[in-house]
């Protein structure tokens, strides 16, 4: 069954007061580090463990968390001075806007991030009515997080997560076999699969 999201306010209910002040670092895939409620640096780094398996990488100029500050356009405190919300990239990623350099399956595997009684951590603001792609905000309560989150990969187990590194690495080299005659397509497919063996033993299992 969907869940059903929760307003801002029910979040803000959840987790005040506001601007308690009381955060914990946490370093991003790329160079961003973010100051979070210290309620959510489990949640945050299951969704860093997305960003770094899709290589995209944060900016610490132009990402952020934690900020005592009211909600754009409104008057009521913005989740951020909750230390609950994340704005990544937000130079590539305006508000008010769906234009985003975020992968859409990157997004997807950081919303399917589940707790272990199988509800949702995060929230993308890119799905809005008015969107705000650079910005990520928790959708469980401080109870639903510490019963802890379930670490399991979005993708089938034993499946090979391809990140655009890899895309752009497995095309050049196909190109220069198709015109060389080399079999590097085959040694650097060898050399992924040696890399995840636990992931394809897992698969040949099923």
């Amino acid at each position: 069954a969907r869940v059903m999201a929760r307003t801002t306010q029910q979040k803000r209910d959840l987790w005040g007061p506001p601007c308690r002040g009381v955060t914990e670092r946490v370093a991003l895939y790329g160079s961003a580090v973010v100051a979070v409620d210290p309620r959510i640096v489990e949640a945050t780094r299951a969704l860093n463990d997305v960003l770094a398996r899709w290589a995209y990488k944060t900016r610490r100029a132009d990402t952020g968390a934690y900020n005592c500050r009211k909600i754009t356009g409104g008057k009521g405190y913005s989740l951020h001075a909750y230390g609950i919300a994340l704005d990544i990239n937000w130079d590539t990623n305006p508000y008010g806007t769906t234009k985003t350099d975020m992968p859409r399956g990157m997004v997807d595997e950081i919303e399917a991030i589940r707790t272990t009684a199988g509800l949702p951590v995060w929230e993308w603001g890119g799905d809005w009515r008015t969107p705000d792609t650079m910005h990520y905000e928790i959708a469980a309560s401080p109870a639903e997080l510490a019963a802890g989150i379930a670490r399991t990969d979005p993708a089938k187990p034993g499946a090979l997560i391809v990140t655009p590194d890899d895309a752009k690495q497995i095309r050049a080299i196909v190109r220069e076999e198709t015109t060389t005659g080399s079999n590097r397509t085959c040694e650097f497919l060898t050399a992924v699969i040696y890399a995840a063996a636990d992931k394809v033993i897992a698969a040949l299992k099923r």
